[in-house]
């Protein structure tokens, strides 16, 4: 009362599980029983029907209990411990409960799983009156084996010139490379490469790269949030000499340089090297590359005592290594889930047919070209709109821009 006076507020019991579950019993009984103020109770709907039909609505919880005392103190007497009971019970009852939560728990993972591993029946589209020309060009693709032959690296889909032929063959590494980066030795370079970032305790990393090695790292630097203790990352795709001047001196010795060229030759971004390799003092330690194997950069980095040298697949071109040493190294180095990136990715593998997102994609932007479209906008929410920017230079990179 005191409580109450001072704006208090009741607790409330609730009475749950108030269906009767021996035929003997009136089906309303722990509802009839258990009516009174300041009380809770959740009924089930054939306990609320049959309430509702032969129920009877009285204050009743705090009736009979000197009678209720007598039968606990039989109890006692014949040597039955009431307190045990119920300890059992609130047990049984909470461990019950918990296997039931546990089980909610692993259907929801469930269906997570189905969902990430099924990204295809996610697709929502509307096509209009491209739908017939989409369907026959999956139909096409379908008949001449296309998805099966682009998982095998067929480089006769793009050609059977012996020019293309060539090219291209050099061009497929992006196909397996997931299979690729997951290998033992290349995982455990990613992650040693995490964890001693972390201990040598850089605050600041900057990717110079121009073209395909800048966009992934720019999205992930954008899109991802830096793990604890490692670097912010800073992508530099730019030769401005007034953008230059204005990072630079935000840098000190606890920064961290990742050099990144297939080629090892590209001449903006070796200028950027060799401008902050100078500013460094010449500290090689604080310089990581990545390259091709046998570049030239792949020597300077020996010669000038790099830190770090990652080989990249050269079989994989720029503007498709996100998910290679050209895109994870710099994930590795601001923390990034390097492992849970390939995990999803390889979710999306293999190519079994042409209901695949990528090649049911493929098949809409060929037949609205097909039909005279030939602009492709992409509306993207605020938080993905770093990845749209990668798609849209993906795209048009690969289709001639």
């Amino acid at each position: 009362a005191k409580l109450a006076a001072q704006g208090a507020r009741v607790q409330r019991p609730l009475w749950a599980s108030t269906s009767t579950k021996n035929p003997a019993y009136s089906d309303t009984l722990y509802v009839d029983e258990l009516i009174g103020p300041d009380t809770v109770q959740t009924l089930a709907p054939a306990s609320i029907e049959a309430f509702g039909d032969h129920g009877h609505l009285r204050r009743t919880v705090d009736t009979g209990l000197d009678a209720a005392d007598d039968v606990f103190r039989r109890f006692e007497s014949l040597g039955v411990s009431y307190d045990d009971i119920t300890d059992t019970l609130v047990r049984d009852g909470v461990a019950s409960f918990s296997r039931s939560f546990v089980d909610l728990l692993d259907h929801l993972d469930a269906k997570r799983n189905a969902f990430a591993t099924n990204i295809a029946s996610q697709r929502q589209s509307e096509i209009g009156q491209l739908a017939g020309a989409v369907d026959a060009t999956l139909g096409k693709l379908s008949a001449d084996n296309v998805p099966a032959r682009l998982q095998q690296r067929d480089a006769t889909l793009w050609g059977t010139d012996e020019k293309v032929l060539a090219s291209t063959s050099t061009r497929l590494g992006w196909l397996p490379v997931v299979q690729t980066m997951r290998t033992q030795a290349r995982a455990g370079d990613l992650a040693g490469l995490a964890a001693e970032t972390r201990e040598r305790r850089f605050k600041h990393a900057v990717l110079l790269g121009m073209g395909g090695s800048s966009l992934a790292p720019d999205v992930f630097s954008r899109m991802f949030e830096t793990a604890d203790g490692a670097p912010d990352l800073h992508v530099l795709d730019t030769t401005n000499p007034d953008t230059i001047s204005r990072v630079a001196s935000k840098l000190g010795d606890d920064t961290l340089y990742i050099v990144s060229t297939k080629s090892g030759t590209t001449v903006e971004t070796m200028s950027l090297y060799r401008f902050f390799f100078e500013r460094s003092g010449g500290d090689g330690s604080r310089f990581v590359a990545i390259t091709d194997p046998g570049t030239p950069l792949g020597k300077e980095a020996g010669e000038k005592g790099f830190w770090k040298l990652f080989a990249n697949p050269s079989d994989i071109g720029g503007r498709y290594s996100a998910l290679s040493y050209f895109g994870l190294v710099p994930l590795a180095v601001l923390g990034g889930d390097v492992a849970g990136l390939l995990d999803r990715a390889a979710d999306m593998l293999p190519i079994h047919d042409a209901q695949h997102p990528g090649v049911w994609l493929g098949a809409v932007l060929g037949a609205a070209r097909q039909a005279g479209r030939d602009k492709l906008t992409l509306i993207a929410d605020p938080a993905w709109a770093p990845f749209a920017d990668w798609l849209e230079q993906l795209i048009a990179e690969s289709t001639g821009k």
